[in-house]
């Protein structure tokens, strides 16, 4: 079980002017649909980085299973090939970068239900290859949910599943192993019920130190719950146990 602490944020009183600049894309061979509930991850072909957009959904679509490249940057659509086995189409997914490719886990399928499914898109020498990452036990479907990797262990953060009345903590898979093991979060010291979908959150690697910032959602019946102030969560006791 995991021990959390909440901070305190002061807001600045003069706050410094930012500039906000639209960036125009060059056009692709294939249009884009427009799309929210997404993902974008920066990854690195022969030595480029470039932005990989993925999945969401749109307008007219439940569940897109789509990709694009953006080259960085000049943010150009760019064609690269991939190969492997295509991942089922998702949105609020998880998403993020590693060892120059991408590792997308969970989100919720076409049948708006949640996904239990990690994927690697690794960089080849001719573009890169889908490869399924195979955890035991599998990993409990989620979706709404953050990820991080450090040292070669992915990190699911909170988010939304069907297994039990308690809401996900902290998962860690095992890149190398698969190893998956469930981690509990104590917040009953909190003034507030902790709801950890919807999130942001950011991973400091020397303090192995997570922070989440915001969460929560609104329901018909019992009105719009937000966390009130970012949480700050030591995770140095499971990063150094496996």
């Amino acid at each position: 079980m995991l021990w959390l602490r909440f901070l305190k944020i002061c807001n600045d009183s003069d706050p410094a002017d930012v500039t906000v600049e639209p960036v125009s894309l060059q056009p692709a061979a294939e249009r884009a649909a427009l799309r929210w509930r997404h993902s974008t991850t920066e990854v690195i072909f022969k030595g480029e980085k470039y932005l990989f957009m993925y999945g969401g959904r749109s307008a007219s679509q439940p569940v897109l299973g789509d990709w694009y490249f953006l080259h960085i940057p000049e943010i150009s659509c760019a064609t690269i090939p991939v190969e492997g086995p295509v991942p089922e189409g998702r949105h609020s997914h998880s998403a993020c970068s590693w060892k120059g490719g991408a590792l997308i886990a969970g989100g919720l399928g076409a049948a708006e239900q949640p996904l239990n499914s990690v994927f690697l898109l690794r960089e080849t020498e001719h573009g890169f290859r889908w490869q399924i990452i195979e955890t035991h036990p599998p990993l409990i479907p989620r979706y709404s949910h953050t990820a991080h990797v450090h040292d070669g262990k992915l990190m699911l953060v909170g988010g939304v599943w069907f297994h039990s009345l308690c809401v996900p903590g902290i998962t860690v898979v095992d890149l190398m192993t698969g190893l998956c093991v469930d981690y509990t979060i104590n917040a009953e010291h909190l003034e507030w019920p902790l709801m950890l979908h919807n999130h942001s959150s950011v991973f400091l690697p020397d303090e192995k130190e997570l922070l989440l910032i915001g969460g929560g959602g609104n329901c018909f019946s019992f009105g719009t719950h937000l966390n009130p102030n970012p949480i700050s969560l030591n995770l140095s006791s499971i990063l150094t146990s496996h």
